[in-house]
């Protein structure tokens, strides 16, 4: 998910323990470091870049290799400064680890990217911090979600209500042709988050976006 130019998300009230989410910098740092070598380029082609061709030749393999890979500075630090401020409190919340939904939302939005992306190649983590942004959208609706727009524009909303925005601004923004984003793969990580929580979190199963949930 290679980004030029897109809102900014800022989360507020922030949890301060961010140890849980180490593991992951240190991963895609090394990476991103990996893609900086002209000799590694070709390898990391095959197996961390998300395409049809990639995905058949690899077994699959690019599915989840994908998403710890990025190639621009940008991309790697908007994902994980993202990633490291929500990631741990919404492991406390859940009180369950995060690895099924880092997993199961990488080969989610990856597997949607390649089902319905013609062309193209897509790599990043957006579609794991989409899918946590979702999951904490529901966990705390009324939390205050600061988006940037373009222009440096400041716009305040309840989580509540920026979670359908998000949902409803990827559906649409995956329509338009040759964008430098992968929106597809933002729209799936933003479906797993929500069937997540719906389907593992929320105990008492509900299945509409803007009732109110079960925490926060």
């Amino acid at each position: 998910m290679e980004q030029a130019r897109q809102s900014r998300l800022v989360i507020g009230n922030a949890t301060v323990d961010r140890s849980a989410s180490y593991g992951c910098l240190y991963r895609r740092i090394m990476r991103f470091v990996l893609w900086q070598i002209p000799s590694m380029q070709p390898a990391l082609s095959k197996l961390c870049v998300c395409n049809r061709s990639s995905v058949v030749e690899a077994a699959g393999i690019p599915l989840i290799l994908a998403a710890l890979s990025h190639k621009s500075l940008y991309h790697l630090v908007a994902n994980m400064v993202t990633l490291v401020r929500i990631a741990p409190g919404v492991g406390s919340d859940i009180k369950q680890p995060l690895w099924p939904l880092f997993l199961g939302s990488a080969l989610f939005s990856h597997a949607l990217w390649v089902a319905l992306e013609r062309s193209g190649s897509c790599l990043g983590l957006s579609g794991v911090t989409m899918s946590v942004i979702a999951v904490q959208a529901r966990l705390h609706p009324r939390r205050g979600y600061h988006i940037y727009l373009d222009g440096g524009v400041p716009l305040s909303l309840p989580a509540g209500r920026v979670l359908p925005l998000l949902l409803a601004g990827s559906l649409v923004l995956s329509f338009v042709r040759n964008s430098k984003i992968a929106h597809l793969a933002h729209l799936g990580g933003l479906l797993f988050g929500v069937l997540y929580y719906e389907l593992h979190v929320n105990k008492k199963r509900r299945f509409w976006f803007f009732k109110t949930a079960s925490v926060g």
